[in-house]
């Protein structure tokens, strides 16, 4: 849940702190998750949804290995109606195809999306197909619902530090602040090069008030005033969220308890 804030009723936050954060979040892919959805994409649909059985042994040869690499690199950029055309020319039986084609439809809110996501569930892709079934259920605000998939990917697969980040700050959003602390740290040591779980660990610790983590993770990853402003913005929507959910937290408020401008 690149942040999942991503990432409305739906893990959502400001843009730019969407990308750093989630996408997430409600993440990847992992991209660090495929991170943040990308909100301001329309949705494109197909009339006629052809799903083949996924191939678990299939491999794809150097050439459209190459073709992958630049999809994968379309997607970053997000450029995802250039990404799509582009991996409809690879073999959507190969897993790999099968998960990065589903996860441009999701960004594009395709209602494609799902039905790929489905079709992977028994196969060996199935971590992945949960992973991008939480982000969805998150951004149509089901949060219990993407919870619960969420979990399952990060069961699945435990060293994906996207599927931890994005449960982290899924149960951020639900307030239960414990797992979320547990799952973010756990996603920030597997992938330390990633800013990602380690701003939202800052955001945990603006959204429960505790200075002393904020001022070692401020310390550490030295946010720029730009990137302290989009965690202001992150702790207030949260914050409403929360309240929104009824979350058992003990400041229900849509103030920050800490200023990270200050």
């Amino acid at each position: 849940m690149h942040i999942l804030l991503g990432r409305s009723s739906r893990l959502k936050l400001t843009s730019k702190l969407m990308v750093v954060l989630m996408s997430a979040m409600l993440a990847a892919c992992q991209a660090p998750s495929i991170r943040p959805i990308n909100t301001s994409a329309k949705l494109v649909a197909e009339p006629v949804v052809s799903i083949p059985r996924i191939d678990c042994g299939a491999t794809l040869s150097p050439a459209d290995d190459l073709t992958r690499s630049v999809v994968v690199e379309r997607v970053r950029e997000g450029s995802y109606y250039a990404a799509l055309a582009q991996v409809q020319s690879l073999p959507a039986s190969v897993p790999v195809v099968a998960v990065l084609r589903a996860d441009i439809l999701r960004r594009l809110k395709s209602p494609e999306a799902r039905l790929w996501y489905l079709a992977m569930r028994d196969r060996c892709v199935s971590a992945d197909a949960d992973h991008g079934l939480g982000l969805l259920a998150a951004d149509a605000g089901e949060h219990a619902t993407a919870h619960r998939y969420l979990q399952q990917a990060a069961k699945a697969r435990p060293n994906n530090a996207n599927f931890r980040n994005d449960l982290g700050f899924s149960a951020m959003l639900i307030g239960n602040d414990q797992q979320s602390e547990f799952e973010l740290r756990t996603a920030y040591e597997l992938a330390r090069e990633d800013r990602t779980a380690g701003f939202n660990l800052m955001l945990l610790s603006l959204i429960t008030g505790d200075r002393a983590t904020w001022w070692r993770w401020r310390e550490r990853l030295s946010p720029k005033e730009a990137e302290r402003m989009d965690l202001l913005k992150a702790c207030r929507e949260v914050m409403h969220q929360r309240q929104t959910l009824g979350s058992n937290v003990d400041a229900l408020k849509q103030n920050c308890p800490i200023n990270p401008l200050s």
